[in-house]
């Protein structure tokens, strides 16, 4: 899976200079001149992964947008790096404060940039599995949490759910309670025996206390009773992803 990430830096030449730096490395690459430019960026390309942000911008300046970017649920999940010729402390200081993963100074230097980058990704939150049999549900689902910037891998069979788990970096599963050759609740079972920090949320037709409390009891992390909005969903999944 490819990379996204999104450069925001005014100055040209550094914006050039940044971004063959990534682009050699194989990273899919957005940029912008300035914060509004990085917002038209994000609401047409959902899927960024890294923002690196310059702090001194026009306008607005790098700092504002990072407290927005962070304050807002869609974005508040995107790793970004600060990116400042101030040798300040005081703006590196901020900047952490206000949600900023790492920072590096100009002129960047390749070998430092690339690896900060890639430690970020590292970090990232990675994916949203969702396990549903019905298609049609599914693509709901996939539609409502991807417009939120999770980028999500959908399938209706448990044999699916662990070549998965296995292979890509997963943030959260969501499950329907109802699948086909195995109950969403065997699958938190299974899913919380062999990777017990991973949030589950299961996702039920109708109302039961009794069958809440059990599976509450038995790992998920959260409970969600169709139908539910799609504030719900995000909402959910926001809370639960670090």
């Amino acid at each position: 899976m490819t990379m996204r990430i999104l450069i925001v830096e005014d100055e040209p030449t550094s914006l050039r200079v940044e971004a063959s730096i990534l682009q050699k490395d194989g990273y899919e690459i957005s940029t912008a001149t300035d914060v509004r430019h990085a917002m038209t960026v994000l609401e047409n390309n959902p899927h960024v992964d890294l923002i690196v942000l310059d702090i001194m911008m026009p306008k607005v300046d790098g700092l504002q947008f990072l407290r927005y970017l962070k304050s807002t649920i869609r974005y508040s999940k995107i790793p970004v790096i600060m990116c400042t010729a101030l040798h300040d402390i005081s703006s590196v200081a901020k900047s952490l404060e206000h949600g900023a993963i790492d920072y590096i100074v100009k002129p960047v230097e390749a070998t430092v940039f690339k690896a900060k980058v890639a430690k970020a990704l590292e970090r990232g939150i990675g994916s949203v599995l969702i396990v549903c049999e019905d298609k049609v549900e599914m693509g709901i689902l996939v539609r409502t949490i991807d417009r939120e910037g999770f980028r999500c891998i959908s399938c209706a069979h448990d044999e699916d759910v662990w070549n998965i788990l296995e292979s890509q970096k997963i943030a959260i599963v969501v499950a329907e309670l109802l699948l086909p050759g195995i109950s969403g609740f065997e699958l938190l079972v299974r899913i919380k025996e062999k990777y017990p920090k991973l949030p589950v949320v299961l996702v039920a037709d109708s109302h039961s206390e009794r069958a809440r409390e059990e599976i509450i009891a038995a790992g998920a992390d959260s409970y969600l009773v169709k139908p539910f909005t799609n504030t719900d969903i995000t909402r959910r999944i926001a809370s639960l992803v670090k």
